[in-house]
């Protein structure tokens, strides 16, 4: 039997290079000899997934941010009963690029504890977090220019 995998999260705001960084890590592990694999959320291939995409692109109709929220906790669980933790038991190591971390620091202030528990309860505390900080207009400007906002990049006043 495998000794389970190492999960690593990296959390930050649009733009402030989780998926770079994540990719970095997944090279310097896989040159070490690791079996590595990124995870990235929301997904964007399973169709709660992809009904949160239309949202945020504006593709889609709005929807109530509580309703938003619960996509992303729904796409959360699925996506960690279906692959990572299948995954950490094979002994594979899970770069996550965004996990629960993400949801609370975009929940409403009044609503943080409330997703912070129903995510403790469905969801697996990851081995390591690493938070990358960044100016918000820097990260505007660097998602902007990639041709990739959505609802969550912009800066308020």
């Amino acid at each position: 039997m495998a000794e389970r995998g190492k999960f690593i999260v990296f959390e930050g705001i649009g733009g402030c290079g989780k998926g770079t960084q994540s990719e970095k890590l997944r090279q310097v592990l896989m040159e070490r000899g690791k079996n590595v694999m990124l995870a990235c959320e929301h997904t964007r291939d399973t169709p709660t997934g992809q009904l949160i995409e239309e949202i945020i692109k504006k593709r889609a109709p709005s929807i109530e941010a509580d309703a938003l929220q619960m996509l992303f906790v729904a796409d959360r669980i699925n996506h960690t009963q279906r692959v990572i933790l299948p995954a950490l038991g094979e002994g594979v190591t899970v770069i996550g690029d965004r996990y629960r971390g993400s949801t609370i620091a975009y929940a409403r202030e009044e609503k943080r504890d409330y997703y912070n528990e129903i995510q403790k309860r469905v969801t697996l505390a990851p081995d390591l977090v690493i938070i990358l900080d960044l100016d918000p207009v820097e990260a505007v400007r660097r998602v902007n220019g990639r041709g990739d906002a959505d609802i969550f990049d912009q800066v308020e006043n």
